[in-house]
């Protein structure tokens, strides 16, 4: 997750780089709300008396834009009527943390029975070897040739 995380910051860091987008409105929040503008045809360019980041920063004057991410968790039914497209962009994430974080719980479940059976099949390897080891030298025992020269040894060692 970490990897991913680093390399979605990348990329966006890539786009940011462009310059497309003035500094002070590369945010979750500001972006949103830019492109909220562009889709609804509310502004057609970033600049300018009527472009977005005017009209972005007019209404966080207004208050009808909450810029910090508590808050707008805080007032999410609030947010919906004025916001959109962050109202989406939240509830979407807020599925994803959920099913990502049942997603590591299961597979967190799934490495601590495949490390018990691990165990186990260790366990069981080892077994199988000494009785190997053990059938091995039954055969060699029971072989004629070995037999008889074993009871010669055993019985002179007598």
């Amino acid at each position: 997750m970490e990897q991913n995380r680093n390399e979605t910051v990348r990329v966006l860091n890539c786009y940011y780089d462009k310059n497309i987008i003035y500094p002070k409105y590369r945010g979750l929040i500001p972006v949103a709300s830019i492109y909220d503008y562009f889709k609804s045809g509310c502004c057609d360019c970033l600049t300018g008396h009527e472009g977005a980041y005017n009209k972005f920063d007019n209404e966080l004057r207004m208050n009808l834009i909450i810029s910090k991410l508590d808050d707008v968790l805080y007032k999410l039914d609030q947010i919906r009527n004025s916001q959109y497209m962050l109202y989406d962009a939240i509830n979407y994430a807020t599925q994803n943390s959920e099913r990502l974080t049942n997603t590591v719980n299961v597979l967190a479940n799934n490495m601590q029975s495949i490390a018990e059976n691990q165990e186990v099949i260790a366990y069981n390897s080892r077994i199988a070897a000494s009785n190997t080891e053990f059938l091995t030298w039954l055969e060699i025992l029971n072989h004629p040739a070995v037999s008889q020269k074993l009871w010669f040894v055993l019985y002179v060692m007598e």
